[in-house]
């Protein structure tokens, strides 16, 4: 439609005397135009800006603003097309004109120069607005104010997200065809490629994954993570790997899961291990069966097998050290080629090199170092030498009570013993002995005890010359303990070197009783 519209002339006295308003190609309006000065002398071959606003009657402000730098005809004649400038407030397309009382405002050189109002939507879309479709199910909207096109969509050249959007989403269904690379960029520019050339998926860029080099798809190993299992032969290995450098040494190793930075870094033909955690299994080499959760778990373990480390740097040192078991913060910590042991607790059983120990709770058997057949149990349970073996230690320092339902039975059988000899010591030993009745001193109730003091016990051994005696022993702090089920023995001893002294007597009274019936006879 044509509109001729008569404006007034402001400030600069430019104006416009005609103008035009028809559909335009892409849903731009087209305007024409005639620009003179305040004379009225026809603007000829002149650069002009033209100011384009168009808002609703009972708004305040622009709700749509654009500029135009154009150059007028010989005879001061201009044309533009509205909603393709360069735009200063708002968006064209986003501009509501099935509302009626819609003013256009022009200006020249930033002059304002009229106002028109507009009567009727300039411009709708049609069929013949260089828009097709098949039929009309191919175009439709739904409910869900969503558009779509028929059952398939083909696009020559780029889909465009907007970026910012927090709703946007491309869903594909079905597997993408072809030989190179199909790529899905998003706002961050992160691009995942899909390439079948050779059978083997391949997914590049910040995530970088790839299952088998060798192109054979055979389902064996999936490596995620920059240079993650990056020396793997590429073979029917079936190992993963996630993280940076996981697996990095990897040649022919098979079945060993890592995740976490540098987890079994540098393990070459290792199979069956399980790391997880920062550094857990770093410098395995050719170790296997070995599971590490845990930072620095089984850190520096190279080619011990079937170890087990639950906890930070549990069995950090382990190096070539089979079978153990570490569940706790530096549990095992400093065993290096130790077998079987058991430690159970944060910071038990930090031995080197010793084998078969157990330690249950915090800091159990920490002090030991070499010793082997060991058993702590209980927070800081420690045994009395720590290089010894055999020993047993149940509770520390602060145990005021120890209970069992039944007695102790104690191995007395004559297989477990070797130069068997008469006990020397009985009655002349207890007679030297020195009871005692004390208050232990971790004792909260004050109740008191009886028993000996070891360093009495350990003067009298040395005088009666009691050598190599296991009923006291040392520890390596110097404290004594006493074995008291010892005296048990030396107390039997004693009561038969009593009763053989009775005997005795007996018989010598018999015999003065019957001197002293025959001097009364007399």
């Amino acid at each position: 439609m044509k509109k001729k519209l008569q404006l007034l002339t402001f400030f600069l006295s430019l104006g416009i005397y005609t103008t035009s308003f028809a559909q335009g190609y892409s849903g731009y309006i087209n305007y024409q135009g005639v620009a003179s000065n305040a004379s009225g002398e026809v603007m000829a071959n002149e650069t002009i800006i033209v100011g384009v606003s168009i808002r609703h009657v009972l708004d305040v402000g622009d709700d749509y603003s654009e500029n135009h730098t154009v150059t007028t005809d010989a005879n001061g004649v201009f044309s533009l097309k509205i909603g393709s400038g360069t735009a200063t407030e708002g968006r064209y397309y986003d501009f509501e004109w099935s509302n009626i009382g819609v003013q256009l405002i022009v200006s020249i050189n930033g002059n304002e120069i009229g106002t028109t109002e507009m009567q009727a939507v300039p411009y709708a879309l049609s069929s013949g607005d260089n828009y097709w479709y098949n039929d009309g199910g191919d175009i439709f909207n739904t409910n869900g104010g969503l558009v779509k096109v028929g059952s398939d969509l083909e696009v020559d050249g780029n889909i465009k997200l907007e970026l910012g959007s927090t709703a946007n989403e491309i869903s594909i269904d079905g597997t993408l065809a072809g030989n190179s690379d199909d790529a899905i960029p998003t706002e961050k520019a992160v691009k995942s490629y899909i390439d079948n050339n050779k059978g083997a998926s391949r997914i590049n860029e910040l995530i970088d994954a790839k299952s088998d080099n060798d192109g054979t798809d055979n389902g064996s190993s999936v490596f995620i993570g920059v240079d993650t299992g990056l020396n793997d032969d590429g073979t029917a290995n079936a190992n993963v790997g996630v993280g940076y450098q996981a697996l990095y040494s990897n040649t022919t190793g098979s079945v060993n899961t890592a995740i976490g930075f540098k987890t079994l870094y540098s393990n070459t033909t290792g199979s069956y291990n399980t790391a997880n955690g920062v550094f857990a299994l770093n410098k395995n080499t050719s170790g296997s069966q070995n599971s590490a959760n845990g930072r620095e778990a089984l850190f520096k373990n190279t080619t011990g097998n079937s170890n087990t480390a639950n906890g930070y740097q549990s069995l950090y040192e382990n190096s070539i050290g089979n079978y153990n078991t570490a569940i706790g913060f530096s549990s095992l910590l400093n065993n290096k080629q130790g077998n079987y042991n058991t430690a159970i607790g944060k910071a038990a059983l930090q031995n080197t090199t010793a084998s078969y120990n157990v330690a249950v709770g915090n800091d159990a058997l920490n002090d030991l170092t070499t010793g082997s057949n060991n058993i702590g149990i209980g927070a800081d349970s420690q045994v009395p030498n720590a290089t010894g073996n055999h020993q047993v230690r149940i509770g520390n320092s602060q145990i005021t009570y120890a209970g069992v339902q039944v007695a102790w039975t104690i191995t007395s059988d004559a297989a477990w013993k070797d130069d068997v000899q008469p006990l020397p010591y009985g009655l002349d030993m207890i007679t030297q002995l020195k009871p005692v009745d004390y208050v232990r001193k971790n004792n909260e109730n004050n109740t008191r005890e009886i028993g000996f003091i070891a360093q009495d016990v350990e003067l009298l051994l040395q005088k009666i010359g009691y050598k190599d005696t296991g009923m006291l022993t040392t520890a390596d702090d110097g404290r004594l303990s006493l074995r008291y089920n010892d005296f048990i023995p030396i107390l039997t001893k004693a009561v038969q070197e009593l009763n053989n002294k009775t005997s005795s007597l007996e018989k010598q009274n018999a015999e003065l009783m019957k001197r002293i019936k025959a001097l009364e006879h007399k």
